[in-house]
């Protein structure tokens, strides 16, 4: 069996020709590509999976990234999955029963305002229920 020897030990003996040679080669090693936070969504399955089904390219998609990214939420929460697809899914639904064709950004900005406006107006229903509530208390005290 070879005798082992730590690393610094066994550079120490290397010639100082070697040695700057091990230097200069360790200096010529690319860094590593800084990666965005928008390129490694766009490599995501689950992203690239909801741009494929909007039909959008990547630069597109890069524009309109927390649209998309609140229409995959909001699928998965209307899902009640995890699973990609099933939000994917439910958009397809909404997006066939509001009865539109639009692709893109045009499609995302659609299912975005009104799913935002869906919301909203769920929040305003809810207050005039309290409301109602809050009043018929008063009324019966």
């Amino acid at each position: 069996m070879l005798d082992r020897v730590p690393l610094e030990q066994s550079v120490d003996k290397l010639s100082p020709e070697v040695r700057e040679n091990e230097e200069v080669r360790a200096s010529k090693v690319p860094e590593i590509m800084a990666v965005t936070k928008e390129d490694a969504l766009i490599a995501n399955s689950d992203f690239r999976g909801l741009t494929d089904f909007l039909q959008m390219d990547v630069e597109t998609a890069k524009d309109n990234m927390d649209e998309l990214l609140f229409l995959l939420d909001w699928g998965r929460e209307k899902a009640k999955s995890d699973d990609s697809v099933d939000a994917i899914y439910a958009l397809k639904g909404l997006k066939d029963s509001l009865g539109f064709k639009e692709i893109g950004a045009s499609a995302a900005s659609k299912l975005y305002s009104y799913i935002r406006l869906s919301d909203e107006q769920g929040k305003l229903f809810d207050r005039i229920k309290r409301i109602k509530k809050e009043r018929e208390l008063l009324i019966n005290a």
